[in-house]
């Protein structure tokens, strides 16, 4: 296994100990299409592309004779919003199978494209480690260290807070459900993006 990265951030380490990385450079398509010869020439022939962004690069994966499937996650305002029709519309043009986490993502995703469902697939996601549900003990220590009650339930999201994340419709949530369910508490775990620092609560920013 190797990854080729669009361009590095702060979790390259994170990849480096992981497998070796390729980090493109400008112009794209050039730099994505040499780094893909030569992963062909030591014996890569499959290649999975995660996110929209990445249909940036899925016709130099296709020319570089690899099979592609692209794990799409995004919904059409997303995708409007960051100016992706163009690579939305080239994954469904190239890939060999796109992957989505649910119906309405996909139906949607096709809506926009004006693709066909042929070739696609529908893989929920969710939890991959189960430490925290398979040890009783990991939900205390949790409950610990977040200075909630020992019965509290906990709504938990993973990722960069932004709107592709759907960070604006976490916090509407939990101010919805908080109304209903004191026992149920929602937990973020990620950076806010700056233009969503507005929904924040400003009682405890440290939490957020």
């Amino acid at each position: 296994v190797e990854f080729v990265l669009l361009k590095g951030g702060p979790l390259l380490q994170s990849y480096q100990r992981i497998a070796p990385c390729s980090v493109l450079s400008e112009p794209l398509a050039d730099s994505a299409l040499s780094a893909l010869l030569r992963l062909h020439d030591k014996g890569h022939r499959r290649a999975i592309a995660n996110t929209t962004v990445s249909g940036k690069v899925v016709a130099e994966i296709k020319r570089a004779g690899m099979q592609l499937v692209t794990l799409v996650h995004e919904l059409p305002g997303i995708i409007q919003d960051y100016g992706l029709l163009a690579e939305a519309k080239a994954i469904m043009e190239e890939s060999d199978f796109v992957v989505f986490p649910a119906p309405l993502v996909r139906d949607r995703f096709l809506a926009l494209t004006g693709a066909s469902e042929e070739r696609c697939g529908i893989r929920p996601q969710g939890l991959y480690r189960t430490e925290i549900t398979a040890d009783p003990s990991a939900r205390a220590r949790v409950r610990d260290e977040l200075r909630l009650p020992a019965e509290a339930r906990i709504v938990l999201n993973v990722g960069y807070a932004d709107r592709r994340k759907g960070f604006d419709l976490f916090v509407r949530a939990a101010e919805m459900l908080s109304l209903r369910r004191p026992d149920i508490y929602f937990v973020w775990i990620g950076a806010v993006a700056p233009d969503m620092t507005d929904w924040v609560p400003a009682a405890d920013p440290q939490l957020a």
